[in-house]
């Protein structure tokens, strides 16, 4: 980078222009790699969107450097919130895909609905509050209620 430069990208305004746009950046990317998390997405590229989310802050470091400070928190910043989003996305996207293949089969909803109504739910109110020491009266009958 040329030194000439640097206070120019070290300004509150260039950086906060900068951060705007990588938010943008961000938002792009992320829509158009996951438009739903409803959406198939196939194995390789859920794992090659996490490998992505991982790698890109280490990348951040070596390219940015040399940059100002304040830049440089401001774009990693924005980077650690991104790689979060993928990351939550593509977990989110992996268990709607595990739900979908549940929903969709009767014999295991059926189970479930079976297994809910086989918990009893009384039992577990009472050893809950029995784990309770300093519960006060008031918690305690808005549990067993």
């Amino acid at each position: 980078m040329p030194p000439h430069m640097l206070p120019v990208l070290g300004s509150s305004t260039v950086v906060n222009i900068v951060g705007v746009c990588d938010s943008i950046l961000y938002k792009a990317i992320s829509g158009v790699l996951m438009p739903t998390v409803l959406q198939a997405l196939p194995d390789s590229l859920t794992q090659v969107i996490r490998k992505f989310a991982k790698q890109l802050d280490e990348w951040l470091k070596v390219a940015l450097h040399d940059l100002p400070e304040n830049l440089r928190n401001i774009k990693f910043e924005l980077s650690r919130r991104f790689s979060q989003i993928l990351r939550r996305q593509t977990s989110l996207n992996h268990l709607c895909q595990a739900s979908r293949t549940v929903i969709h089969s009767a014999d295991i909803t059926f189970q479930m609905l079976e297994d809910w109504r086989n918990v009893d739910l009384n039992s577990i109110t009472k050893q809950t509050l029995y784990t309770m020491e300093d519960s006060r009266d008031e918690h305690r009958k808005l549990i067993i209620q």
